[in-house]
Protein backbone atom coordinates (compact mmCIF):
# COMPACT_ATOMS: atom_id res chain seq x y z
CA UNK A 1 0.00 0.00 0.00
CA UNK A 2 2.79 2.58 0.98
CA UNK A 3 4.53 1.88 -2.57
CA UNK A 4 1.26 2.25 -4.23
CA UNK A 5 0.85 5.62 -2.59
CA UNK A 6 4.17 6.99 -3.39
CA UNK A 7 3.32 5.89 -7.49
CA UNK A 8 -0.23 7.66 -6.58
CA UNK A 9 1.39 10.86 -4.94
CA UNK A 10 4.15 10.58 -8.05
CA UNK A 11 1.60 10.72 -11.03
CA UNK A 12 -0.20 13.16 -9.49
CA UNK A 13 2.82 15.57 -9.38
CA UNK A 14 3.53 14.75 -12.88
CA UNK A 15 0.06 15.37 -13.75
CA UNK A 16 0.61 19.17 -12.29
CA UNK A 17 4.10 19.31 -14.12
CA UNK A 18 2.12 18.80 -17.36
CA UNK A 19 -0.94 20.70 -16.88
CA UNK A 20 0.40 23.80 -14.76
CA UNK A 21 -0.27 26.83 -16.69
CA UNK A 22 2.53 28.60 -14.88
CA UNK A 23 5.27 26.22 -15.67
CA UNK A 24 4.92 25.81 -18.70
CA UNK A 25 4.63 29.66 -19.48
CA UNK A 26 8.33 29.17 -20.76
CA UNK A 27 8.51 26.75 -23.00
CA UNK A 28 12.57 26.64 -22.15
CA UNK A 29 12.22 25.83 -18.50
CA UNK A 30 9.50 24.09 -19.01
CA UNK A 31 11.63 21.32 -20.33
CA UNK A 32 14.08 21.49 -17.89
CA UNK A 33 11.69 21.58 -15.48
CA UNK A 34 10.47 17.94 -16.69
CA UNK A 35 13.68 16.50 -16.81
CA UNK A 36 15.01 18.07 -13.58
CA UNK A 37 11.36 16.17 -11.95
CA UNK A 38 12.73 13.12 -14.36
CA UNK A 39 16.00 12.88 -12.91
CA UNK A 40 14.52 13.24 -9.03
CA UNK A 41 12.07 10.96 -9.75
CA UNK A 42 14.65 8.24 -11.01
CA UNK A 43 16.88 8.99 -7.98
CA UNK A 44 13.46 8.58 -5.53
CA UNK A 45 12.53 5.10 -7.46
CA UNK A 46 16.27 3.63 -6.90
CA UNK A 47 16.28 4.20 -3.24
CA UNK A 48 12.78 3.13 -2.91
CA UNK A 49 13.17 -0.25 -4.75
CA UNK A 50 16.62 -0.85 -4.93
CA UNK A 51 19.23 0.27 -2.60
CA UNK A 52 20.78 3.62 -1.21
CA UNK A 53 22.48 6.12 -3.36
CA UNK A 54 25.03 8.13 -2.29
CA UNK A 55 24.59 10.17 0.66
CA UNK A 56 21.06 8.20 1.42
CA UNK A 57 22.32 5.60 3.96
CA UNK A 58 22.65 6.52 7.49
CA UNK A 59 20.80 9.75 7.97
CA UNK A 60 17.93 8.57 5.40
CA UNK A 61 17.43 5.19 7.23
CA UNK A 62 17.41 6.38 10.40
CA UNK A 63 14.29 8.80 9.55
CA UNK A 64 12.92 5.98 7.94
CA UNK A 65 12.97 3.61 10.62
CA UNK A 66 11.72 6.02 13.24
CA UNK A 67 8.84 6.94 10.86
CA UNK A 68 8.27 3.28 10.34
CA UNK A 69 7.61 2.95 14.10
CA UNK A 70 6.09 6.07 15.16
CA UNK A 71 3.33 4.87 12.01
CA UNK A 72 2.96 1.17 13.78
CA UNK A 73 2.79 2.21 17.09
CA UNK A 74 0.35 4.96 16.12
CA UNK A 75 2.18 7.22 18.82
CA UNK A 76 2.43 10.77 17.47
CA UNK A 77 3.56 14.14 19.12
CA UNK A 78 4.07 17.05 18.00
CA UNK A 79 8.17 17.91 18.31
CA UNK A 80 10.58 19.89 17.03
CA UNK A 81 13.55 19.47 14.41
CA UNK A 82 14.43 15.96 13.48
CA UNK A 83 11.50 14.74 15.68
CA UNK A 84 9.04 17.23 13.69
CA UNK A 85 10.59 15.11 10.45
CA UNK A 86 9.76 11.26 11.89
CA UNK A 87 5.77 12.24 12.76
CA UNK A 88 5.58 13.50 9.49
CA UNK A 89 6.82 10.08 7.78
CA UNK A 90 5.55 8.28 11.03
CA UNK A 91 1.49 10.17 9.77
CA UNK A 92 2.40 8.94 6.13
CA UNK A 93 3.00 5.24 7.53
CA UNK A 94 0.29 5.02 9.63
CA UNK A 95 -2.13 6.32 7.11
CA UNK A 96 -0.74 4.59 3.95
CA UNK A 97 1.74 1.85 5.18
CA UNK A 98 5.74 1.95 5.64
CA UNK A 99 7.07 2.53 2.09
CA UNK A 100 10.85 3.79 1.43
CA UNK A 101 9.81 4.92 -1.79
CA UNK A 102 7.22 7.36 -0.19
CA UNK A 103 9.16 9.02 1.82
CA UNK A 104 11.75 10.14 -1.45
CA UNK A 105 8.14 10.74 -3.23
CA UNK A 106 7.59 13.51 -0.80
CA UNK A 107 10.95 15.18 -1.17
CA UNK A 108 10.56 15.02 -4.71
CA UNK A 109 7.08 16.74 -4.15
CA UNK A 110 8.67 19.60 -1.89
CA UNK A 111 11.06 19.94 -5.12
CA UNK A 112 8.65 20.71 -7.57
CA UNK A 113 6.19 22.78 -5.17
CA UNK A 114 9.52 24.98 -4.66
CA UNK A 115 9.54 25.90 -8.43
CA UNK A 116 6.40 28.24 -8.50
CA UNK A 117 8.24 30.47 -6.00
CA UNK A 118 11.48 29.68 -7.84
CA UNK A 119 10.01 31.54 -10.63
CA UNK A 120 8.01 34.12 -8.75
CA UNK A 121 11.45 35.18 -7.44
CA UNK A 122 12.58 35.49 -10.97
CA UNK A 123 9.68 37.15 -12.25
CA UNK A 124 9.58 40.03 -9.18
CA UNK A 125 13.70 40.53 -10.10
CA UNK A 126 12.89 40.82 -13.88
CA UNK A 127 15.32 37.72 -14.84
CA UNK A 128 12.76 35.78 -16.88
CA UNK A 129 15.39 35.95 -20.00
CA UNK A 130 18.01 33.77 -16.93
CA UNK A 131 15.23 31.95 -15.61
CA UNK A 132 15.60 28.34 -17.39
CA UNK A 133 19.86 28.86 -16.03
CA UNK A 134 18.62 29.55 -12.84
CA UNK A 135 15.95 26.51 -12.78
CA UNK A 136 18.71 24.30 -14.18
CA UNK A 137 21.59 25.35 -11.85
CA UNK A 138 18.89 24.43 -9.18
CA UNK A 139 17.46 21.42 -10.50
CA UNK A 140 20.91 20.08 -11.88
CA UNK A 141 23.49 20.27 -8.99
CA UNK A 142 23.90 16.92 -8.14
CA UNK A 143 24.02 17.10 -4.24
CA UNK A 144 20.35 18.67 -5.01
CA UNK A 145 19.08 15.64 -6.74
CA UNK A 146 20.69 13.12 -4.51
CA UNK A 147 20.28 14.97 -1.33
CA UNK A 148 16.62 16.21 -2.21
CA UNK A 149 15.63 13.22 -3.74
CA UNK A 150 15.81 11.18 -0.31
CA UNK A 151 14.16 10.64 2.76
CA UNK A 152 15.70 13.95 4.32
CA UNK A 153 14.83 17.22 5.58
CA UNK A 154 16.69 19.19 3.32
CA UNK A 155 13.48 19.36 0.37
CA UNK A 156 11.51 20.76 2.94
CA UNK A 157 13.46 23.11 4.42
CA UNK A 158 14.46 24.30 0.82
CA UNK A 159 11.02 24.53 -0.06
CA UNK A 160 9.96 26.52 3.08
CA UNK A 161 12.74 28.78 2.34
CA UNK A 162 12.15 29.62 -1.16
CA UNK A 163 8.60 29.93 0.12
CA UNK A 164 9.16 32.37 2.89
CA UNK A 165 11.33 34.73 0.75
CA UNK A 166 9.05 34.66 -2.53
CA UNK A 167 6.61 36.11 -0.16
CA UNK A 168 8.27 38.71 1.96
CA UNK A 169 8.90 40.29 -1.70
CA UNK A 170 5.27 39.79 -2.84
CA UNK A 171 4.68 41.65 0.79
CA UNK A 172 6.96 44.87 -0.43
CA UNK A 173 5.62 44.72 -4.16
CA UNK A 174 1.89 44.74 -3.05
CA UNK A 175 1.46 45.89 0.09
CA UNK A 176 -0.99 42.62 1.19
CA UNK A 177 -0.25 42.08 4.73
CA UNK A 178 -1.69 38.38 3.74
CA UNK A 179 1.72 37.85 1.51
CA UNK A 180 3.24 38.86 4.91
CA UNK A 181 1.50 36.08 7.24
CA UNK A 182 1.68 33.78 4.69
CA UNK A 183 6.13 34.42 4.46
CA UNK A 184 5.96 34.67 8.35
CA UNK A 185 4.13 30.98 8.41
CA UNK A 186 6.56 29.20 5.89
CA UNK A 187 9.26 31.07 7.76
CA UNK A 188 7.91 29.06 10.93
CA UNK A 189 7.63 25.68 9.05
CA UNK A 190 11.30 26.03 7.91
CA UNK A 191 12.72 26.70 11.11
CA UNK A 192 10.26 23.85 12.96
CA UNK A 193 12.38 21.42 10.74
CA UNK A 194 15.80 22.44 12.13
CA UNK A 195 16.72 24.58 15.35
CA UNK A 196 19.22 26.68 13.25
CA UNK A 197 16.80 27.38 10.90
CA UNK A 198 14.41 28.52 13.61
CA UNK A 199 16.81 31.42 14.52
CA UNK A 200 17.47 31.97 10.73
CA UNK A 201 13.75 32.69 10.15
CA UNK A 202 13.60 35.23 13.23
CA UNK A 203 16.38 36.80 11.33
CA UNK A 204 15.00 36.73 7.43
CA UNK A 205 12.01 38.48 9.60
CA UNK A 206 13.60 41.23 11.31
CA UNK A 207 16.09 41.72 7.99
CA UNK A 208 13.19 42.13 5.52
CA UNK A 209 11.36 44.81 7.91
CA UNK A 210 14.48 46.83 8.50
CA UNK A 211 15.51 46.99 4.93
CA UNK A 212 12.75 48.89 3.99
CA UNK A 213 13.39 48.33 0.18
CA UNK A 214 10.73 49.24 -1.60
CA UNK A 215 10.24 53.24 -0.04
CA UNK A 216 14.36 54.15 0.56
CA UNK A 217 12.67 57.80 1.26
CA UNK A 218 10.45 56.92 3.87
CA UNK A 219 11.60 56.51 7.50
CA UNK A 220 10.30 53.18 8.45
CA UNK A 221 7.83 54.49 11.15
CA UNK A 222 5.71 56.66 8.18
CA UNK A 223 4.55 53.10 6.34
CA UNK A 224 1.17 51.37 7.75
CA UNK A 225 1.99 48.41 6.39
CA UNK A 226 5.35 48.59 8.07
CA UNK A 227 3.33 49.37 11.15
CA UNK A 228 1.70 45.78 10.81
CA UNK A 229 4.88 44.02 10.31
CA UNK A 230 6.27 45.91 13.53
CA UNK A 231 3.12 44.47 15.26
CA UNK A 232 3.26 41.11 13.78
CA UNK A 233 7.25 40.80 14.63
CA UNK A 234 6.31 41.52 18.24
CA UNK A 235 3.49 38.85 18.32
CA UNK A 236 6.14 36.60 16.52
CA UNK A 237 9.12 37.12 18.99
CA UNK A 238 6.40 36.68 21.86
CA UNK A 239 5.43 33.54 21.10
CA UNK A 240 8.92 32.48 20.53
CA UNK A 241 10.19 33.30 23.69
CA UNK A 242 7.44 31.45 25.46
CA UNK A 243 7.57 28.71 24.13
CA UNK A 244 10.92 27.97 23.62
CA UNK A 245 11.79 27.93 27.48
CA UNK A 246 9.78 24.85 27.94
CA UNK A 247 11.88 23.13 25.50
CA UNK A 248 15.67 21.23 25.56
CA UNK A 249 15.87 19.73 22.36
CA UNK A 250 16.54 23.14 19.94
CA UNK A 251 20.17 23.67 20.66
CA UNK A 252 21.39 26.74 20.13
CA UNK A 253 17.77 28.34 19.98
CA UNK A 254 17.26 27.53 23.41
CA UNK A 255 20.37 28.40 24.71
CA UNK A 256 19.90 31.76 23.76
CA UNK A 257 16.59 32.19 24.90
CA UNK A 258 17.49 30.81 28.01
CA UNK A 259 20.30 33.08 28.74
CA UNK A 260 23.41 30.59 28.12
CA UNK A 261 26.46 31.13 26.82
CA UNK A 262 26.43 30.85 23.13
CA UNK A 263 30.13 30.50 22.79
CA UNK A 264 30.40 27.53 24.91
CA UNK A 265 27.65 25.33 23.17
CA UNK A 266 28.98 26.21 19.77
CA UNK A 267 32.69 25.30 21.29
CA UNK A 268 31.00 21.91 22.76
CA UNK A 269 28.28 21.13 19.63
CA UNK A 270 31.59 21.46 17.69
CA UNK A 271 33.92 19.19 19.12
CA UNK A 272 31.36 16.67 19.58
CA UNK A 273 31.18 16.63 15.55
CA UNK A 274 35.09 16.60 15.14
CA UNK A 275 35.51 14.07 17.76
CA UNK A 276 33.54 11.77 15.47
CA UNK A 277 36.86 12.38 13.55
CA UNK A 278 35.44 11.83 9.95
CA UNK A 279 37.85 11.52 6.47
CA UNK A 280 36.69 14.86 5.11
CA UNK A 281 36.39 16.79 8.88
CA UNK A 282 38.14 19.93 9.35
CA UNK A 283 38.88 21.53 13.55
CA UNK A 284 38.11 25.01 13.31
CA UNK A 285 37.61 26.77 17.07
CA UNK A 286 36.49 29.67 18.58
CA UNK A 287 39.42 32.18 19.71
CA UNK A 288 38.55 34.14 22.24
CA UNK A 289 41.93 35.59 22.65
CA UNK A 290 40.85 38.90 21.15
CA UNK A 291 37.98 40.48 19.31
CA UNK A 292 39.99 40.59 15.93
CA UNK A 293 40.87 37.02 16.73
CA UNK A 294 36.91 35.77 17.89
CA UNK A 295 35.88 37.42 14.45
CA UNK A 296 38.67 35.88 12.03
CA UNK A 297 38.20 32.33 13.76
CA UNK A 298 34.27 32.91 12.76
CA UNK A 299 35.10 34.14 9.53
CA UNK A 300 37.74 30.79 9.25
CA UNK A 301 34.61 29.02 9.64
CA UNK A 302 32.24 30.59 7.27
CA UNK A 303 34.97 30.31 4.27
CA UNK A 304 35.83 26.53 5.10
CA UNK A 305 32.28 25.80 4.93
CA UNK A 306 31.29 27.24 2.32
CA UNK A 307 34.99 26.59 0.04
CA UNK A 308 36.46 23.16 1.45
CA UNK A 309 37.96 21.11 0.53
CA UNK A 310 40.17 23.04 -0.83
CA UNK A 311 42.17 21.51 -4.26
CA UNK A 312 45.29 21.07 -1.84
CA UNK A 313 43.28 18.79 0.68
CA UNK A 314 41.94 16.64 -2.14
CA UNK A 315 42.47 12.79 -0.62
CA UNK A 316 39.95 10.81 -2.53
CA UNK A 317 38.50 10.74 -5.82
CA UNK A 318 34.95 11.65 -4.23
CA UNK A 319 36.73 15.14 -2.63
CA UNK A 320 37.16 15.85 -6.25
CA UNK A 321 33.07 16.24 -6.81
CA UNK A 322 32.65 18.02 -3.47
CA UNK A 323 36.01 20.73 -4.27
CA UNK A 324 34.30 21.72 -7.87
CA UNK A 325 31.04 22.58 -5.98
CA UNK A 326 33.07 24.89 -3.62
CA UNK A 327 34.57 26.36 -6.34
CA UNK A 328 31.12 26.61 -8.37
CA UNK A 329 29.87 28.31 -5.03
CA UNK A 330 32.74 30.40 -4.54
CA UNK A 331 32.49 31.56 -8.57
CA UNK A 332 28.63 32.76 -7.88
CA UNK A 333 29.27 34.27 -4.64
CA UNK A 334 31.79 36.59 -6.97
CA UNK A 335 29.36 37.01 -9.97
CA UNK A 336 26.45 38.24 -6.76
CA UNK A 337 28.84 40.99 -5.86
CA UNK A 338 29.62 42.42 -8.76
CA UNK A 339 25.62 41.79 -10.09
CA UNK A 340 25.05 43.79 -7.08
CA UNK A 341 27.17 46.35 -8.45
CA UNK A 342 25.93 46.68 -11.82
CA UNK A 343 22.27 46.31 -10.56
CA UNK A 344 20.57 50.19 -9.24
CA UNK A 345 17.02 50.71 -7.63
CA UNK A 346 14.22 47.86 -6.43
CA UNK A 347 16.57 45.08 -7.98
CA UNK A 348 19.53 45.93 -6.43
CA UNK A 349 17.85 46.28 -3.00
CA UNK A 350 16.30 42.82 -3.58
CA UNK A 351 19.92 41.77 -4.26
CA UNK A 352 21.52 43.18 -1.01
CA UNK A 353 18.20 41.66 1.02
CA UNK A 354 18.83 37.85 -1.16
CA UNK A 355 23.43 38.57 -0.22
CA UNK A 356 22.60 38.97 3.52
CA UNK A 357 20.17 36.31 3.68
CA UNK A 358 22.63 33.74 2.29
CA UNK A 359 25.65 34.92 4.51
CA UNK A 360 23.08 34.79 7.39
CA UNK A 361 22.05 31.39 6.52
CA UNK A 362 25.57 30.45 5.81
CA UNK A 363 26.90 31.83 9.18
CA UNK A 364 24.35 29.65 11.25
CA UNK A 365 24.82 26.58 9.37
CA UNK A 366 28.70 26.96 9.86
CA UNK A 367 28.60 27.48 13.39
CA UNK A 368 27.54 23.51 13.45
CA UNK A 369 29.09 22.42 10.37
CA UNK A 370 33.38 20.44 11.00
CA UNK A 371 33.29 18.19 7.65
CA UNK A 372 32.16 19.07 4.18
CA UNK A 373 30.19 16.02 3.40
CA UNK A 374 27.62 17.57 5.95
CA UNK A 375 27.97 21.06 4.69
CA UNK A 376 27.56 19.64 1.23
CA UNK A 377 23.95 19.01 2.34
CA UNK A 378 23.94 22.13 4.48
CA UNK A 379 24.49 24.24 1.67
CA UNK A 380 21.29 23.58 -0.21
CA UNK A 381 19.18 25.81 2.01
CA UNK A 382 20.57 28.82 0.41
CA UNK A 383 22.56 27.50 -2.99
CA UNK A 384 19.11 28.37 -4.88
CA UNK A 385 20.09 32.03 -3.65
CA UNK A 386 23.13 32.18 -5.56
CA UNK A 387 21.53 31.09 -8.40
CA UNK A 388 19.31 34.24 -8.57
CA UNK A 389 21.87 36.40 -7.12
CA UNK A 390 25.10 35.61 -8.89
CA UNK A 391 24.25 33.47 -12.10
CA UNK A 392 22.39 35.82 -14.35
CA UNK A 393 25.89 38.51 -14.36
CA UNK A 394 27.81 35.00 -14.72
CA UNK A 395 26.39 34.31 -17.99
CA UNK A 396 26.43 38.24 -18.71
CA UNK A 397 30.12 38.17 -18.25
CA UNK A 398 30.32 34.75 -20.02
CA UNK A 399 28.60 36.53 -23.08
CA UNK A 400 30.61 39.48 -23.11
CA UNK A 401 33.36 38.15 -22.99
CA UNK A 402 33.09 35.58 -26.23
CA UNK A 403 31.50 38.50 -28.12
CA UNK A 404 34.56 40.54 -27.70
CA UNK A 405 37.25 37.90 -27.68
CA UNK A 406 35.95 35.29 -29.77
CA UNK A 407 32.41 35.38 -31.43
CA UNK A 408 29.02 36.75 -30.87
CA UNK A 409 26.92 34.62 -28.72
CA UNK A 410 23.13 34.27 -29.31
CA UNK A 411 21.39 37.05 -26.68
CA UNK A 412 21.25 35.75 -22.99
CA UNK A 413 22.02 32.35 -24.77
Amino acid sequence: MGDISGIFLAFILLFIIIFSPKLRSAPSSYKIIAFGFLIHLIIAAYNGFIGPTIGAGADATTFYRAGAEIGALGRFQFSLGSGLYDNLLGVMFYLFDPSMFLACVLSVAAYVASLFPLMDICKALKFEKFQKHIIAAYSFLPSMFLFGSIALRESLQVCFCIFAISYFIKFYSHRKISYFLIAVSCSALMGLLHAGLLLFALIMTVTVILMNYNQSNKFLVYSKSKLYTYFLLIVVIGVIISILPSLTSMGVVTTLIQGGDIADYTDTYRGNLVDLNPRSGYEIELDYSSPISFLMSIFKMILYYIAYPFPWKITAIIDIYACLEALWRCTLIYYSYKGWKMANGEIKKVLTLLIILYFANASIWAMGTSNFGTGMRHNLTHYWILTITGLPYLIISWRSFFNKYFFRVRSYL
